[in-house]
């Protein structure tokens, strides 16, 4: 995992630059908030190529899937920033990846859809 190298800064430049900045750098804060969304987009467009091929369950959002990875993805960067070791955020993956068939088995809506987001 990237985020925890010695030899490099933890965590993620896209996810912790900027977040918070001044007017004059608003425009920083805006593209890395662009290339946040952009991500989440990919997660999303790949799950639905998953479902067109049949190797993720027909039903499954795609926008709620796409987002609960992409909120563990981002909040790793800031434990990783915090010093989280190694093995508690590989421990976060496995549950995240765990999350997996809950998020895609067919059912009642038991989750937020992400239009609905808010």
């Amino acid at each position: 995992m990237g985020y925890t190298d010695p030899a490099k800064p933890r965590g993620c430049m896209i996810v912790l630059a900027a977040t918070n900045c001044t007017p004059e750098n608003e425009g920083v804060r805006t593209l890395l908030a662009e290339d946040r969304r952009a991500t989440e987009r990919r997660f999303r467009e790949r799950v639905e190529r998953g479902i067109a091929e049949g190797d993720v369950p027909a039903g499954t959002d795609s926008g709620t899937l796409a987002a609960c990875h992409a909120t563990v993805l981002f909040d790793l960067s800031v434990q990783a920033k915090d010093g989280v070791p190694r093995g508690e955020l590989l421990a976060v993956v496995d549950a995240s990846v765990a999350a997996w068939d809950t998020l895609t088995a067919p059912g009642p809506e038991r989750f937020h859809r992400a239009g609905q987001r808010g």
